[in-house]
Protein backbone atom coordinates (compact mmCIF):
# COMPACT_ATOMS: atom_id res chain seq x y z
CA UNK A 1 0.00 0.00 0.00
CA UNK A 2 1.48 3.53 -1.13
CA UNK A 3 1.71 6.32 1.19
CA UNK A 4 -1.03 8.24 -0.32
CA UNK A 5 -3.04 5.05 0.01
CA UNK A 6 -2.70 4.71 3.47
CA UNK A 7 -3.06 8.51 3.89
CA UNK A 8 -6.84 7.90 2.20
CA UNK A 9 -7.60 4.70 4.12
CA UNK A 10 -6.97 6.54 7.25
CA UNK A 11 -9.00 9.76 6.40
CA UNK A 12 -11.97 7.43 5.70
CA UNK A 13 -11.77 6.01 9.12
CA UNK A 14 -11.53 9.29 10.70
CA UNK A 15 -14.47 10.36 9.02
CA UNK A 16 -16.56 7.60 9.32
CA UNK A 17 -15.54 7.27 13.36
CA UNK A 18 -16.36 11.40 13.40
CA UNK A 19 -20.26 10.69 11.74
CA UNK A 20 -20.60 7.59 13.83
CA UNK A 21 -20.21 9.68 16.93
CA UNK A 22 -22.57 12.39 16.18
CA UNK A 23 -25.24 9.93 15.12
CA UNK A 24 -24.56 7.81 18.78
CA UNK A 25 -23.93 11.48 20.89
CA UNK A 26 -26.43 13.45 18.92
CA UNK A 27 -26.68 16.63 21.28
CA UNK A 28 -23.87 15.75 23.28
CA UNK A 29 -21.36 15.27 20.82
CA UNK A 30 -18.99 18.70 21.60
CA UNK A 31 -19.38 17.66 25.49
CA UNK A 32 -18.16 13.93 24.71
CA UNK A 33 -15.24 15.07 22.74
CA UNK A 34 -14.05 18.34 24.65
CA UNK A 35 -11.42 16.93 27.13
CA UNK A 36 -10.05 14.89 23.49
CA UNK A 37 -9.65 18.26 21.60
CA UNK A 38 -8.49 19.82 24.80
CA UNK A 39 -5.55 17.50 25.23
CA UNK A 40 -5.35 17.80 21.64
CA UNK A 41 -4.46 21.35 21.72
CA UNK A 42 -2.69 21.48 24.88
CA UNK A 43 -0.75 18.44 23.71
CA UNK A 44 0.12 20.72 20.49
CA UNK A 45 0.78 23.75 21.89
CA UNK A 46 3.24 22.17 25.01
CA UNK A 47 5.14 19.95 22.01
CA UNK A 48 5.22 22.06 19.14
CA UNK A 49 4.65 18.95 17.07
CA UNK A 50 2.85 18.45 14.02
CA UNK A 51 -1.07 17.78 14.56
CA UNK A 52 -1.41 14.42 12.89
CA UNK A 53 1.66 13.49 15.10
CA UNK A 54 -0.11 14.77 18.19
CA UNK A 55 -3.19 12.54 16.91
CA UNK A 56 -1.54 9.27 16.90
CA UNK A 57 -0.10 10.05 20.05
CA UNK A 58 -3.48 10.30 21.95
CA UNK A 59 -4.76 7.28 19.79
CA UNK A 60 -2.45 4.97 20.78
CA UNK A 61 -2.57 6.23 24.57
CA UNK A 62 -6.45 5.15 24.10
CA UNK A 63 -5.91 1.95 22.82
CA UNK A 64 -3.27 1.07 25.59
CA UNK A 65 -6.13 1.96 28.12
CA UNK A 66 -8.56 -0.58 26.81
CA UNK A 67 -9.67 1.34 23.83
CA UNK A 68 -13.27 2.26 25.58
CA UNK A 69 -12.94 5.92 23.93
CA UNK A 70 -11.71 5.09 21.16
CA UNK A 71 -14.85 6.44 19.15
CA UNK A 72 -14.37 10.07 20.81
CA UNK A 73 -10.95 10.52 20.79
CA UNK A 74 -11.09 9.60 16.66
CA UNK A 75 -13.99 12.06 16.51
CA UNK A 76 -11.50 14.45 18.05
CA UNK A 77 -8.52 14.31 15.81
CA UNK A 78 -10.85 14.51 12.86
CA UNK A 79 -12.34 17.96 13.91
CA UNK A 80 -9.35 19.04 14.90
CA UNK A 81 -7.69 18.41 11.64
CA UNK A 82 -10.18 19.68 9.82
CA UNK A 83 -10.23 22.98 12.04
CA UNK A 84 -13.36 22.51 13.23
CA UNK A 85 -14.55 25.17 15.59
Amino acid sequence: MSLNESTVRIAAQLLDARDLAKRLYGDAYELRLRPFREAIQRWQKESSRPLAEVCKVLLEKVETQGGADMLPAMAACCEEMSGAA
